[in-house]
């Protein structure tokens, strides 16, 4: 995945998501900002039961895209999807 584009790496992180059985998409806001939304969780019983599951995710994401990671809504604390924001660099 170095080869690619920001925006390339984080199509393919979505994809692996969908391949993962997550239902995701990406919203691009700026140059250097997007969302990856999720409107369900494949983790959310064990998410539910244990807080801070979620650290999971945001590991996974962090170590794929070389970005910093932030949980803007998250679907085990009542919202209605999960958001990840990514900002900075995908190298």
């Amino acid at each position: 995945m170095n080869r690619l584009s920001p925006a390339d790496k984080l199509r393919e992180v979505v994809t692996i998501m969908c391949e993962l059985g997550y239902d995701a998409s990406m919203k691009q806001v700026s140059e250097d900002y997007a969302e990856i939304i999720a409107s369900n969780c494949i983790y959310y019983k064990i998410a539910n039961e244990r807080q801070g599951f979620c650290a999971l995710d945001l590991s996974f994401l962090a170590s794929l895209l070389k970005a910093n990671i932030e949980h803007k809504e998250c679907i085990v604390k009542k919202g209605n999807y999960c958001c990840f924001a990514v900002a900075g660099s995908t190298e």
